[in-house]
């Protein structure tokens, strides 16, 4: 069975966000035993974002990645060892997973729209 695939903004080659960051279609990666896959229906744009893009960061991530440490939207698909996510589930998280690599991900259920004074 082919995979499933999935539109993301992509950085190739570090450089200056507008010139370096591209709409693209994606492989959609298959969760871990303890991962979920969210579609993200909401994401910031944090100062750290904008220094990874650019590749003035302590730890820079392997190219090609996907920007972004936080977004809100809907869990897609559970792994075979998560119990307290199920599909549907509208959560908030606080860091991605964009190398494929088991990183801690905090998750929070909301049910109503929430702001958050800055």
């Amino acid at each position: 069975m082919a995979g499933r695939f999935m539109r993301a903004v992509q950085v190739a080659k570090f450089g200056t966000p507008l010139d370096v960051m591209h709409l693209t279609t994606v492989l959609q990666p298959k969760p871990g035993s303890l991962q979920v896959l969210i579609k993200i229906t909401a994401s910031g744009v944090n100062p750290v974002d904008t220094y990874l893009v650019e590749g003035k960061y302590a730890t820079l991530p392997s190219l090609p990645f996907v920007p972004g440490k936080d977004g809100a939207g809907v869990v897609e698909e559970i792994g075979k060892d998560v119990t307290n996510f199920k599909v549907g589930d509208h959560v908030y998280c606080t860091f991605t997973d964009t190398e494929s690599t088991q990183k801690k991900v905090k998750l929070f259920w909301f049910t109503e729209p929430v702001g958050l004074l800055v």
